[in-house]
């Protein structure tokens, strides 16, 4: 029996008219015109067709709702895996620190406490890793959105092996730590790491309206001309390169809206970002109840904002080359203009504070104006970016409680610059190069005289001058370039941590020994502008020699290579007698090397 209702079920459906089975995904099909078929002709019946022109076809469906939007969507995924290996040798220059601090921390084997428990070799040998991640969602040919994915960020390699207990705790004083590990466990923030094995960096969203703008929102890369200032430590839009051995990024809560002026070439842009928010709900008492209600922002008055202007022709590398290509002189250039104000500081109150008790008066305004010039002809190449950040600070005063401003009136002026040639040579195989590049520096030094990373040194005015507002100085000229921006492997990239207070003039050399393997060379000579902010109160940081041999097969994304450095320190790097009380403090700065190795992929 059911082998006979089988049979008529797949006769009547054979028997059924194409265009009733032909239906739309989870609809029912099209009914005829007005709810009834069409009354057929009596008659004999009409002969099939047999040319195949003449064969019926199946009916053309109207689109089903999203069927444009399903057609586009599609998921890229790029990113890299990286691996680094570090040698770095008498980075702390020969000195010991004994309350004036060094250039670079000392190996713990060096420090006065440990010297006869273990031999000071003075090097420091270090690894460590990361996985990018950076997928595309498009969800048609003008929207898509993005996001940025560290996973195992800059973790060194042995930094968290399993020898603490599962409450975190370290194991007990006669268990050494990692000596029975059996194995590495994951970063966890607060246990054993201080971030978590992933972070999501950045996500935002591009949507491109025809014929009327460009818009981005969310938090995304934000870059600039050579990236002296604005450096997203990444991908590079001008130059069409990525920066694979870059640490950080700037990185904006934005909203961004350009578009190209109609007839010209040029593109102007406007932007919003959100500097700083100050104190919102989830940071006091306000939110302690309200943890699953969506937060707000306590005051507008303590909020950091920037409004961007940018106006300019920047070709995309692509464009550029085929310009260049054609012959003829290729100019691009720019203005990137930043009015940035601040009324109130709220200083990053935490939990458990009163919003109101940490509120200090700012009245900070600034405009800071970055231009860049691109010219090309043929195998020449001239480039230049320079930055100056002007503004005023009312009130420097960090106790909400004080009425009084302790330091007040003070101006901000700091200058940057870099310009730099290429021309290319036999066949393009071999490019010499020169770059100079300027940071202002200013008077004073920090806590700490033998101290030179900016991170460890003050942005603001040194106490003396905190204690005595009726000083002469009133003015911060400090500059610090973009810490992504790399001049070196040594001086500038790891004992002042950026190029500030400083003049540099660096010639260089790049050869393609083969089409995989590049050998490059630099020679970077620094001076410090302003000597009494240096260790040794010297005119001269020293000279430092650089190479590195590549490898790179671009076709499955591999790279390889090492770098060797070596810097000869000169005066501002010296602790001389009449600086510096303790004996062991003084002397000579001493020679610093590294060797540098990385393996890669990217996809």
């Amino acid at each position: 029996m059911i082998r006979k209702l089988g049979a008529l079920a797949l006769a009547l459906a054979t028997l059924l008219p194409v265009s009733t089975r032909a239906q739309t995904p989870g609809g029912l099909p099209p009914a005829p015109p007005g709810g009834e078929e069409e009354p057929k002709s009596e008659g004999v019946a009409e002969k099939a067709p047999k040319e195949p022109g003449q064969l019926p076809t199946v009916p053309v469906l109207p689109p089903w709702p999203n069927q444009k939007r399903k057609k586009y969507e599609l998921l890229e995924l790029d990113g890299y895996f990286r691996v680094r290996a570090d040698w770095l040798k008498n980075f702390h220059l020969d000195f010991h620190d004994l309350g004036s601090g060094t250039p670079f921390p000392e190996p713990l084997s060096c420090l006065e406490a440990s010297t006869e428990k273990g031999s000071c070799s003075g090097s420091v040998n270090s690894a460590n890793m990361r996985l990018r991640l950076e997928p595309v969602v498009n969800l048609s040919e003008s929207v898509s959105v993005h996001a940025q994915i560290d996973a195992l960020d800059n973790v060194v390699l042995g930094s968290t092996p399993d020898g603490t207990f599962h409450d975190g705790t370290a194991a007990p004083p006669s268990i050494p730590t990692g000596a029975f590990s059996g194995g590495q466990v994951p970063p966890e923030a607060g246990r054993n790491s201080p971030t978590d094995s992933v972070l999501i960096k950045r996500a935002w969203a591009e949507v491109e309206l025809a014929n009327v703008a460009h818009i981005s929102f969310g938090r995304m890369p934000s870059h600039w001309g050579l990236g002296i200032w604005q450096n997203s430590g990444g991908h590079d839009p001008v130059h069409g390169t990525s920066c694979f051995d870059c640490d950080g990024g700037d990185t904006q809560d934005r909203v961004y809206v350009s578009r190209t002026i109609p007839g010209t070439a040029l593109t102007a842009a406007l932007g919003k970002n959100w500097g700083s928010s100050g104190v919102t709900s989830t940071q006091s008492d306000v939110g302690r109840d309200r943890y699953d209600d969506q937060p707000w922002e306590l005051d507008d008055a303590d909020d950091v904002a920037d409004w961007i202007f940018a106006l300019g022709r920047l070709d995309g590398p692509e464009q550029w080359k085929e310009r260049i290509d054609q012959g003829g002189l290729v100019l691009n250039y720019g203005a990137y203009v930043v009015r940035r104000k601040q009324d109130l500081d709220s200083g990053g109150a935490l939990l458990g504070m009163a919003p109101d008790a940490a509120l200090r008066k700012r009245n900070a305004k600034f405009w800071i104006p970055d231009l860049f010039v691109r010219l090309g002809q043929g195998k020449l190449n001239l480039e230049a970016e320079a930055t100056l950040h002007y503004g005023t600070i009312e009130d420097l005063n960090d106790d909400p409680g004080d009425n009084e401003p302790t330091l007040h009136d003070q101006t901000v002026l700091g200058l940057g610059g870099v310009a730099r040639m290429s021309y290319l040579m036999a066949g393009d195989e071999l490019e010499l190069g020169l770059e100079v590049g300027y940071a202002s520096g200013d008077q004073w030094e920090g806590g700490k005289q033998g101290l030179t990373n900016y991170r460890q040194k003050s942005f603001l005015p040194e106490t003396s001058r905190m204690e005595d507002p009726s000083g002469d100085d009133d003015t911060i000229s400090n500059f610090f370039f973009d810490p992504n921006y790399h001049v070196d492997l040594i001086l500038f990239r790891e004992l002042l941590g950026t190029v500030t207070n400083a003049t540099y003039f660096k010639p260089t050399l790049r050869y393609n020994l083969t089409d995989r393997v590049i050998f490059k060379a630099a020679t970077v000579v620094s001076f410090a502008n302003v000597r009494v902010s240096t260790p040794g109160n010297g005119m001269m940081y020293g000279v430092e020699l650089d190479g590195d041999l590549g490898y790179h097969n671009d076709d499955e994304g591999f790279f390889a290579g090492i770098s060797y450095g070596v810097l000869f320190p000169l005066s501002a790097l010296d602790h001389p007698d009449q600086l510096y009380a303790n004996e062991q403090e003084r002397g000579d700065a001493g020679t610093a090397q590294t060797i540098q190795m990385r393996l890669l992929v990217t996809f």
